[in-house]
């Protein structure tokens, strides 16, 4: 059942997704970064290191005179050693404050799908008390994402920025429906 969910809620994703590309086909811009992830609240720690990349398309874009707005999806990888690694994609809207047209302040907002795994086997017991070894298959999850970044915006086609981003994922076990994951990404945009 979970599966079946993940896979309408892609197809559902990827739809709208198409839909607005047929609409206006110029991608605005292309993102790579490299993160660390924290379960942990906002501003609280940066270590361990957590390694995780994420790609972003951003399709829609409103520029005004000291702003600017845009329409972001992003696909990303993280692994947390000790407790899981996680997939996932999400939609954005950020908003962003420029000043003197050399750095930008940005606000994201975004939700999403994440499925992690355990980094771990994972065992089920058996009727006469023993263990055996399953293969996993996940757990699928709902994501928010809240998020403050500054990108550099005078190497012309490429923006560099570093982003902190909150993201609360529900259900995280069974006994804790909610858990925050911090995360602090260093990348580049490539605009077109």
């Amino acid at each position: 059942m979970q599966f079946k969910l993940l896979v309408v809620s892609v197809i559902f994703y990827l739809g709208i997704s198409l839909r607005a590309e047929a609409q206006n086909p110029k991608i605005k811009y292309l993102s790579v970064s490299v993160m660390t992830e924290s379960i942990s609240f906002p501003f609280t720690r940066l270590s361990p290191l957590h390694p995780g990349v994420e790609l972003g398309v951003t399709f829609h874009e409103w520029n005004r005179v000291h702003s600017s707005s845009k329409l972001n999806t992003y696909l990303g990888w993280f692994y947390h050693q000790e407790v899981d690694q996680g997939f996932y994609l999400r939609g954005e809207y950020e908003y962003a404050f420029r000043i003197k047209n050399t750095v930008s302040i940005g606000l994201p907002i975004g939700l999403g799908y994440l499925h992690t795994f355990h980094t771990g086997p994972v065992y089920e017991q058996r009727e006469d008390g023993s263990f055996t070894a399953i293969t996993q298959t996940g757990r699928p999850h709902a994501i928010l994402n809240l998020g403050l970044g500054v990108t550099y915006l005078r190497l012309g086609n490429f923006q560099p920025f570093i982003r902190y981003e909150m993201m609360v994922q529900s259900p995280f076990v069974a006994t804790v429906p909610v858990v925050s994951r911090s995360f602090l990404k260093v990348g580049i945009n490539k605009k077109f």
